[in-house]
């Protein structure tokens, strides 16, 4: 568990959905126990990524059909990156079902990119078995919350890696629902925890741990030997030097330029970054 910041209090939405039955096309069994030929497996059965290929970390086979949950913003940048790898192979690697919020998105910009609101999060307890989920949501309480949900309900979560991304093949470990956009840049020995989303233009430096349910959001830069607590919010352009620990929790000012390091729960911005007043 992470401290819930107050920045992170923002729901999905505020009115449940009515939930309509579920289609027959999203309970279509899917083929159980093949493996895929997209994931490379050394000697000591870990998975480690074909960079020109998206990340699993199910050892049998990619999770293909998912909803997206979150219709907002950032859930539309998730479908497009979703449209970016599947384009990027010679098949699709996923098929999305559709997009699940407890509030109302605007149906004419999923439209735009052919997919529909199902209904509300709820929905993902009754699809079938091998309907996997990502959250496209920004807000880190949110996704922990949605996660936990999710696993209860034995949901499994694929991890998605836009094809521009510079990634370590060999020492770079994404756990379930990690997400890292166009033109982000993981070095080496680094471990992203769930549902961790790295957005476009961020660069993660050698040696860095990312605690789960993490936002760096675009353009951030963190150096070699960081570790960053659960449920860190980091703003726009904001950087984090060598050999700093952000602890759980913590909100990261855009542009703040983080020097030392940051107690659970503080938020700091600045330059250097300094807490600011509750």
């Amino acid at each position: 568990m992470f401290v819930d910041h107050p920045a992170n209090q923002c729901p999905v939405g505020d009115v449940a959905l009515e939930e309509g039955p579920v289609s027959s096309e999203l309970k279509r069994p899917r083929q159980q126990g093949v493996e895929d030929p997209r994931d490379q497996r050394l000697h000591d059965g870990t998975t480690y990524p074909d960079p020109h290929r998206p990340f699993s970390t199910n050892l049998v086979s990619v999770t293909d059909r998912l909803v997206v949950i979150g219709g907002g913003g950032f859930g539309r940048e998730v479908l497009e990156l979703i449209e970016d790898i599947n384009a990027s192979l010679e098949a699709p690697a996923f098929e999305v079902m559709g997009v699940l919020d407890d509030a109302t998105p605007d149906p004419d910009l999923l439209a735009q990119l052919g997919v529909r609101h199902l209904g509300s999060t709820e929905m993902l307890r009754d699809l079938e078995a091998d309907v996997g989920y990502v959250i496209g949501i920004g807000a880190c309480a949110v996704r922990a919350r949605i996660d936990h949900a999710g696993q209860t309900w034995q949901r499994t979560s694929p991890v998605l890696v836009h094809p521009t991304a510079v990634i370590g093949g060999r020492s770079v470990e994404l756990a379930p629902g990690a997400i890292v956009c166009a033109n982000s840049t993981i070095t080496t020995n680094i471990r992203l925890g769930r549902h961790v989303h790295v957005n476009p233009g961020t660069t993660i430096g050698h040696d860095t741990t990312v605690g789960d349910y993490v936002t760096l959001t675009p353009q951030v830069a963190v150096a070699g030997n960081v570790t960053i607590g659960a449920g860190v919010f980091v703003g726009t352009g904001a950087c984090i030097k060598p050999a700093i620990t952000v602890g759980e929790g913590v909100l990261v000012g855009a542009g703040a330029v983080v020097t030392r390091d940051v107690p659970p729960g503080q938020t700091v911005a600045g330059i250097p970054a300094r807490q600011l007043p509750d």
